[in-house]
This record gives C-alpha cells, structure tokens and sequence, in this order.
C-alpha cells in the first residue's frame, strides 16, 4: 500500500557525532556516554530530555543543548550531576544496570577533572617571541611592538590547513632559513584561525622528552596547538625516531590536533632522506612522518612591495631595511639582525681573536649535531688551534670572560651571539652553557662547510662533554670526514647509551681495528635494542672471515625482524659462493616481499654472466611494478646491453614526469652515437636544475682529450654544491698526474662529509702508483686533523 501523497513526512533527528579525544579520562567518560547513547537507540535530545525532567530522583536537569553537548563535544562537562543524569536515563532505555553506570560515570568524570591538560589558552599567548619568534632591531623612534604583519603566499596555505583541524588532525611544517619569519607566521595564523584552541610547547626537561611524554601520557586534549618550533630538535637527535612514530600515530587518528612546525630546507632534506640500494634511510620514522603525513608549506620570501612600503612609513625599522642595501627578500633578515650577526663575527677575527674562536667553536659544534646550548668548559678548551700559534700568545690575561660578555650583548637590541644560560640551583648538569644564535648556526653551514675543527676541539669534546649522545653524534661526524681517531675517541661512549645507530657505528670501528669480538657483541646489543640491521651489518663483515656459516641465518634473522635489505644482500651472498639456486630463489623472495632494488641487483649478477635475455625480462617487470626513479637505472643498463630504443623510451617517459636525472643518462647513452644530441640533454638537464648533470658531463667531457673545457664543468659543478663532484675532480686531475692538486681536493671532499668515497677512490690511485703502505694507513687510520694521513694508532690511544 503506497504511502498517502498528503501525509507529511516525518524525519528523524540526525544522531549525536560521536567526538574524537586523544587516549584519557576524557575519552574514556565519552566512550563510555557514547556507548550508552547509541545502545539506548541514539534518542533524540528532546527525549532524553523528557526523560530526566520524568525522574525526580536524578541530581541534575540538564537542558538540550546540555546535553548534547555532554554526548557529542571533545570538552569535560562541567557539571558531574547533569552527566549522571544523562547516562542513568540512556543507561535504563538500553537496559543497562542504571547504578553501575553512573557509578562508572561519576568515577569517569572526576578522573577527568583531576587531569590538567598541557599547554595554555592560545589566547594567553600574547608575546610572540615567548614562542620564539625572534626580536627586531632598534631604531629611533620605534615602538616597541614587533612591526605589522605582512602576509605572504604562504599566509594563505596555513590558514587553509589550520581550519581543517578543526575536523581532523593536521601537521603544518613551514620551511624555511633562519630568520625568514617562519615562527611569526605561525604565531599569527594559530591567533587568526585556532584562537578559541589550547597550546602546548613542549621544552622541558628536553624537548624530545616533552613531546613523547605529552605524546603517551594523558594529558594532551584535543583542539591543542602542538608547537614544535625547529623540528630537527625533536625529530633528529636520540629518541626522534619515537617521537616521529608517536606522531604519526596520533595524526592518522580522528582527534582534533594541529601540529605547527618550523624547519629548516636542510633539515627537511636531512631528516626526509631515502635511503639507497646499500644505505637505508637513516630517519625511516620522521622520513614517513613528513613524506605522508606533514603539509610542506615553502616560506614565501617576497613582500608586496606596495604594503611594504606602506608600513615603513610608519616603521623606523622597515625604513632601514628598505634603504640598506638589503634586497626586498632579505627583510626578516634583517630586522632579526641576521646581517649584523654575520658582520660581527667578521670583525671579531681580527678585532678580538679569541672571541671569534670562541663562536667558531660553538658554530662546528652546532653543525656537526651538538644539541643547544654548548657547555662553557668545552668551549673554553676547543679554542687554542682555532688560532696561530703568535695569536694565542698574544691573547691578555682575562681573555675568556671578557671575550664571553662581549659575545653575549645585544646586537642592534635583537639578538646575541652566544646566550648565556645558567641552570637552576635544583638542575643537572650545573654548568653555564651558551645558546648560539641560529642565524649563526645556518651561516656556519655555508661558510665553514669544508672547514674541519682543529685537534683542541676535539680534545675538548672528548674531555668536556657531559653528554654522551651528543659525544656519539659528533665522533659520527667526524668518522664520515675521515678522522678516524677522534671518531672512535667519542664514538666508544655508544656503550654509555641506549641508542643502536650508535653502537653500529663504534662495532664498525672495532671490526676495523681487529677487535671482532667486542664488535660482535655490540651489534647484538644494538639488535636487541630492536635495531635488526645491525644483524645484517654482523653477516656483512662474516662474508669476509672464516665464519662464513653463520652468514644466511643472520640474514634470515633479519630480514623476519624487518630488514627489506636483507634478503636481497643474502642472495647476493649465495651468487658470490657459487650458489646460484639458493640466489635466484632469495632474489625471487626479496623482490615478493617488496625491496625495490632486488631485481636490479638480480640483475647486475645475471648481466656478469652474460644472461641478456633474463637481464630484459626484469627490466620489463620493473618497468611495470617499480618505482619511477629505478627506469633510470634500467634505462642505464638497457644502453650498455645495446638496446638503446628500449632505453630511450623509458628515458623519455622519465623525462617527461619532470625527472631531470633521466636527461643526463640518456645523454650518457647516446655519447658515443650522437654527441651533439648528448651535449643538448646534458644541457637541459643543467638547465632544469639537476644536481648531477654538470658533473657527469664534465666525466664525459674529460675522455674527449678537451682538459680545459673538462675543467671548467667539474669547477662549476662544485661552485654549484655537488660535492661528489669534488672528489670526481681529485680523481682525474691524479690520472693527469697533478697529485698534490688531487690531494688538496680529496681531503676537501672528505672534509665535506664524502669520506668513504674518497678513501675508496684515494686509495686505488695510491695503489696503482704503488703507495700501497699510503693506501693501508688511509683506510684503517683515516686523516688526521690537518689533513693529512694518518699515522697507526691502537684503541688504547684512545679509551
């Protein structure tokens, strides 16, 4: 019987949403509300009301939008009778025990009270640099406010991504240098679009310790602001890896959070890093974190010069920057006095030596990973060799604390060199520590990059340090710059900690100086600390002894404890022993469970011996499952196997996604057919920004017999920031017979971070010129200091 066309229809209520809460009291008192709401039949709020107003005996009347309220917001109801009430009538429509209900209600509630959720009102939060935005320079005339918010185009993007907290969880990450107004932007988005949300700045007693205490514990309530201003404080040092996955964690939820972070380009890229056929990614946690999760919003560093203007017409400090000599991008910079930073420091080197020291110390620790602040007692022993022998004569009685206090005054009223903390009587360690200003900190990146630290420094981090960790991180620097000894001096505290890299790192320096054992029982300590690839680091140096059995069952320990390496470097173990079955069988395995290069390395072994047609037919497997970038590596191969149609067509589509690597390996393809046509891809791919292209032309440039030309490619690529260029440059100028030459640029290219390539390439060129005693002391004992080879020295030198 069809429905009367008259009668009107009759729609029932739309049910409560029910609210999303990070894990607590508060979630639990919901959950429970909740549960008994939908078990009741989801009533309509008038019925619910109805019921409570039937029941005299309740303790509270709550009204409509009480109620509602009660069921479906993130926030504790503010009075325990109404919530009583609410779940005894649900509890009694859905056939529950009314007494246990509202006893566990009552219980719910109070818990919840008693919690005090971390962080502050965001509207408390009226002092912007309190958050770290940085101060402005003085000025006549000025006030004292920080000068008008001048939006940009990232202004727009934040906004965006801060209204969408309020329905799911967000991780704006703003990416920019020091003192490009990262920190202010999010200071004025937060106020303009979560005013009425909460914020929380986890600093103390570290700032890792904070996030993953507030990350486990209960007391991060939805609608927070979670600020983490210089995210590579968080996610870089020990226990980022934590940090990252509790994160991740809480951002593919349903709570209503937003994570505003700043960072650095390079941290990003640091931090964000894929790993390679032979390295994994170093960050995995924080690499997913910020790959899949984190909206990357790029600082726009243009004005618009009409506002701007405008505002300097009422800004003393705007004028200034507008009449120095500063272009329009560089603003922030300077009312942060960035500039007048990098001038003082200019002039200390030779108006105050022993305070450029000073800050050239604090500036090598910071870029090789010491976590802010510095201790005093290091910095005063890093000094001596930062200056000539005559310079540190000369240096007055009382050097220190004068050089001190004047690294610690004002510059332009906006910022210190070195600022000066000093603990609490109640806190540990108690020794006065300095701050270095981070527009420092990023200049040093730059402008001692290929400077190496003199032996006092390292002295001093061995000695003066109270923590280990950051010992660890500073020897890693200096291992992957080739001085070996004050590695393995710092490295040896990785017994100190619970960090398993750490202890990779000293059994590797172990194994190197003869003491197997103890490496052996690093890595397993490392492994049990839940790091597996130390079990594959352990089969990797057994391929090499007389213990070569026990490699496959490391292998297989690791690859099932998670090491997408390890079947693929298993198989590759079996082809070099003559077992070719159990190889392609464990190649098969690492291709089925998901690691990207087993089929090239498949590959590879099958291209050795001679197998063309097995060679093809995994490329055109990996041409329909792999990633994008491994076409490149194909493309590569399907040239050397004379199949250039084929590799020109997988080039090409490579090309056309944008990829700018593809342009030079086909271009390196076709050198020997087409040389013209080589020379306009490795053009384009100059010209589309590749950081490889100048110096794989300049390799095939140098075969043709045109050194100069060869030359001047390889000097551009390095002027350009490809270090791999630097040592390919050593290299040839060695094969050309300029040796000291060659010298200089390998020990620059080691000093940059490249040394195990460099020792790899120095090496054979000694060998082949029959330095084979200069080749050994190289690779067991590194460079010293100075730059120049090693000298033996035992593990007792150093411990």
């Amino acid at each position: 019987m069809s429905r009367d066309k008259s009668e009107p229809t009759v729609r029932r209520p739309r049910a409560i949403a029910q609210p999303r809460l990070p894990v607590g009291a508060l979630k639990r008192l919901k959950d429970l509300l909740y549960g008994l709401y939908l078990d009741a039949g989801a009533p309509a709020l008038d019925q619910i009301t109805s019921w409570i107003a039937a029941d005299d005996a309740l303790p509270g009347a709550p009204e409509r939008d009480t109620v509602r309220r009660c069921i479906g917001s993130t926030d504790l109801p503010a009075n325990q009778h109404d919530v009583v009430s609410i779940a005894a009538v649900l509890a009694r429509a859905a056939g529950w025990d009314v007494q246990e209900a509202k006893s566990r209600v009552r219980a719910l509630w109070v818990e919840a009270r008693l919690v005090v959720p971390l962080g502050q009102p965001v509207g408390e939060y009226t002092d912007a640099v309190a958050l770290k935005v940085h101060p402005v320079i003085d000025a006549p005339d000025a006030p004292a406010a920080l000068p008008k918010y001048l939006t940009r185009r990232h202004d727009q993007l934040l906004s965006e991504a801060l209204e969408r907290a309020e329905n799911q969880p967000v991780m704006a990450v703003l990416v920019g240098g020091s003192s490009t107004g990262k920190t202010r932007a999010a200071f004025e988005a937060v106020h303009r679009t979560l005013s009425g949300w909460r914020l929380y700045h986890p600093i103390a007693p570290s700032k890792i310790d904070a996030l993953i205490d507030a990350l486990k514990g209960e007391r991060l309530a939805a609608r927070t602001v979670l600020w983490l201003d210089e995210l590579r404080e968080y996610l870089g040092p020990a226990g980022g890896e934590e940090a990252a996955a509790r994160l991740h964690e809480l951002l593919t939820g349903s709570t209503p959070i937003a994570v505003v972070a700043t960072i650095w380009p390079d941290d990003w890229a640091h931090l964000a890093q894929q790993g390679t056929q032979d390295v994994p990614a170093p960050y995995p946690q924080a690499r997913d974190l910020l790959r899949t999760i984190a909206e990357r919003i790029d600082i726009g560093e243009q004005f618009d010069v009409a506002e701007l203007q405008e505002a300097a017409r009422e800004d003393p400090r705007l004028r200034q920057a507008l009449d120095s000599t500063v272009s329009k991008d560089k603003v922030t910079q300077y009312l942060a006095a960035g500039f007048a930073l990098i001038e003082t420091y200019k002039t200390l080197e030779v108006a105050n030596p022993g305070a450029w020291a000073l800050l050239t110390a604090a500036m090598d620790a910071h870029r090789f990973g010491h976590p802010d602040p510095i201790p005093y007692d290091f910095l005063a022993h890093a000094v001596p060799r930062y200056l000539p022998r005559e310079a540190w004569g000369e240096l007055p009685d009382g050097w220190l604390p004068e050089s001190l206090q004047d690294l610690t005054k004002t510059v332009r009223q906006a910022a210190r060199p070195l600022t000066r903390i000093r603990p609490y009587p109640d806190e540990t360690p108690q020794s006065v520590r300095f701050q270095l200003a981070d527009y420092l900190a990023q200049y040093a990146r730059s402008v001692r990059a290929s400077a190496f630290p003199p032996a006092s420094f390292w002295l001093a981090a061995g000695s003066k340090l109270d923590d280990p960790a950051a010992q660890v991180r500073l020897g890693n620097h200096a291992q992957g710059r080739g001085r070996l000894k004050q590695a393995a001096m710092l490295q040896r505290n990785a017994t100190r900690i619970t960090d398993p890299s750490a202890l990779r790192y000293w059994a590797g320096v172990l194994w190197r100086m003869g003491e197997r054992a103890q490496a052996e029982e690093c890595l397993k300590k490392a492994a049990g600390l839940g790091d597996v690839k130390a079990l594959s680091d352990l089969a990797h140096q057994l391929e090499y002894s007389s213990q070569r059995r026990r490699v496959p069952d490391l292998y297989e320990q690791a690859a099932n404890g998670g090491d997408e390496h390890a079947l693929r470097r298993l198989a590759r173990h079996f082809w070099k022993t003559g077992e070719r079955s159990k190889a392609e069988t464990y190649y098969a395995k690492a291709v089925e469970s998901g690691d990207r290069w087993a089929r090239w390395w498949w590959a590879t072994d099958l291209q050795e011996v001679g197998e063309r047609e097995r060679v093809v037919e995994l490329c055109e497997l990996d041409a329909l499952h792999a990633p994008p970038e491994l076409s490149l590596w194909w493309g590569s191969t399907l040239f050397r196997l004379g199949l250039s149609g084929r590799a020109e067509e997988l080039l090409a589509k490579a090309a056309d996604r944008g990829n700018t690597q593809a342009l030079w390996r086909w271009a390196e393809g076709v050198w020997e057919v087409d040389r013209s046509r080589a020379e306009e891809l490795f053009r384009q791919s100059v010209d589309a920004g590749d950081d490889d292209a100048l110096r794989r032309w300049a390799s095939k440039v140098s075969h043709t017999g045109d050194t100069a030309r060869a030359s001047d490619l390889f000097l551009e690529a390095i002027s350009a920031g490809d270090s791999t260029a630097i040592w390919w440059y050593a290299g040839w100028l060695w094969e050309r017979g300029q040796v000291s030459q060659s010298r200089k640029f390998y020990v620059l290219a080691a000093n940059i971070g490249c040394w195990w390539d460099v020792q790899r390439e120095w090496a054979s060129q000694l060998r082949r010129a029959g330095l084979n005693e200069d080749a050994r002391l190289l690779q067991k004992y590194g460079l010293t200091c100075d730059g120049e080879i090693a000298g033996p020295w035992a593990l007792e030198d150093v411990t």
